[in-house]
């Protein structure tokens, strides 16, 4: 259910996968109250690199039982870098 509130495609890089791609992001979803924005790249969650489809997909999963996120990436040409706290 939490996948129908946003969309995310491989963002490449040179040929080479970078991360994902947000887009499709619904008003009011848990990703738009996070802050996430439509073309943000997601690089690394909890120092895990994303890149690679399989380990994101699994990473997800990891992410159920955690008490903080940190999500890096690219929005805007620009690094950003942010935490959030799961209640």
């Amino acid at each position: 259910q939490l996948f129908t509130q946003i969309r995310a495609v491989p963002h490449f890089d040179g040929g080479k996968s970078t991360g994902f791609r947000l887009f499709a992001i619904r008003q009011g979803s848990v990703f738009d109250q996070l802050g996430m924005r439509n073309g943000d790249i997601i690089q690394s969650i909890n120092g895990q690199d994303i890149s690679d489809p399989a380990k994101a997909l699994a990473l997800f999963q990891e992410l159920r039982n955690v008490g903080q996120i940190n999500v890096t990436g690219v929005r805007n040409k620009q690094p950003f870098s942010t935490s959030y706290i799961v209640k």
